[in-house]
């Protein structure tokens, strides 16, 4: 795994230890492969048919990666 994903997992997991009745399905992240620096969008998929939509970005160093947006959609 690379540098950006341990990031970028690592943010995710807070995230999801802070809504602890959140039971999350699955997670993707596009682009699937990202790189530093890039904006990336992770899709979560939780129960009760909805998908939470999370926009992470990252500079160049890794140094400061922040959530930039969440938001719940109903499937």
């Amino acid at each position: 795994m690379s540098a950006i994903h341990d990031v970028i997992d690592g943010m995710l997991k807070e995230l999801i230890e802070q809504v602890p009745t959140m039971e999350v399905e699955s997670i993707t992240l596009s682009p699937p492969a990202p790189v530093a620096g890039e904006e990336v969008t992770a899709r979560i998929t939780v129960a009760n048919n909805r998908r939470v939509l999370c926009t992470i970005r990252t500079d160049a160093g890794l140094d400061n990666p922040s959530l930039h947006s969440a938001r719940v959609i109903e499937m």
